[in-house]
Order: C-alpha cells, then sequence, then structure tokens
C-alpha cells in the first residue's frame, strides 16, 4: 500500500478543483492506499490535464500507415462541450513526438501555431503525420501540445486559456 499520497487542490470562491498548475493550492492527504496489481491489458486511452478533460471531447478518427513511405497519419477530433466558443492551438511546442515500444521517438509534422475556433459540440478535426518505422502496430505514445481557450472555461487560470500536452498511448495503426 502506499503509506501516504499528497495532492495539490485548489481552492476558489465556489469550486474546488485538483490542480497541475501552480496557483491558490493546498495540499491534501491519503493514507495507507492499497495497491490492487494486476496486468493490464494494452488498450488506446487519451491523457490530458484535468482542466480540458471536463470541457472538451477527444476522439481519435483514424491511424493509417503507408507501409512505401513509412508515413503515419493521425486524425483525431476535439469537440467542446460547454458553451461559447473554443479555441484550440495544436503543434506550438518542439515536444511534438510519437514514440514507439522500442523508445525511438518520430517528430510530428503539423502546421505549427494552427489556431482553430469552433461553437460547442462542434469538432475540430486535426491531421497529424510522422514517419514510423513499418514493423510497429501500434503508436506507443503520441504527445501533442495545445493551448485551449473558452470563455465559458471556470477554470480561472491564465484568464480562461491554458497550455499542457495531449498523450495518445498504444494506438493501433493500419498500414496499407
Amino acid at each position: 500500500m502506499f503509506k501516504t499520497i499528497t495532492m495539490p487542490f485548489h481552492v476558489t470562491g465556489t469550486s474546488y478543483d485538483f490542480l497541475v498548475h501552480n496557483g491558490n493550492t493546498h495540499l491534501i492527504k491519503f493514507r495507507n492506499v492499497p495497491i490492487v496489481w494486476q496486468k493490464i491489458e494494452d488498450s488506446s486511452y487519451i491523457r490530458v490535464p484535468f482542466e480540458l478533460m471536463k470541457d472538451v471531447e477527444l476522439k481519435v478518427v483514424a491511424c493509417n500507415g503507408d507501409k512505401a513511405s513509412g508515413v503515419v497519419t493521425f486524425e483525431f477530433t476535439t469537440m467542446c462541450k460547454i458553451g461559447g466558443d473554443t479555441k484550440m492551438t495544436l503543434g506550438d511546442s518542439r515536444e511534438d513526438k510519437a514514440f514507439d515500444a522500442k523508445g525511438n521517438v518520430s517528430e510530428v509534422k503539423t502546421q505549427r501555431m494552427e489556431t482553430r475556433t469552433a461553437p460547442q459540440n462542434t469538432p475540430l478535426k486535426y491531421t497529424l503525420t510522422f514517419n514510423y518505422a513499418t514493423d510497429n502496430k501500434e503508436v506507443k505514445v503520441l504527445r501533442i501540445d495545445y493551448t485551449y481557450d473558452n470563455n465559458q472555461s471556470g477554470w480561472g487560470c491564465r484568464q480562461t486559456e491554458d497550455r499542457g500536452m495531449i498523450e495518445f498511448h498504444h494506438v493501433p495503426i493500419v498500414w496499407k
């Protein structure tokens, strides 16, 4: 078991949020947390910071590879679940990378600093490409930097704007 786990906790006038950034934070401790040991099967999932998770829905549309060139084309959508227009910028970092199971790293090719805007419940579609060894059956981790802004967002950080990393894990590649 974990003897103690400490997490930052943010307190504002009317809400309480777990945070990953600095602010008016307090620490909350969990004690004697049991560990259940089990083998986790490899399956696709998306990892986003807590602040983005509650406001935006992310979906993988396709992950196709071209065997002749070794280029993988990765498509996904983002959709705002709260009122107001959403602005999302992807690919504004040198940290945009794809990792395979052997630890090899590929640079992701995106249109740098491309900002797109959509109203609530309207998906924004993104297409990214990167070179990848054709013997890989999946993208182990695809890490993309984002900036997100929504005038209805209630997190209160950076005047409704947030930055961070979206990670897609264990995404199968369809090689053609």
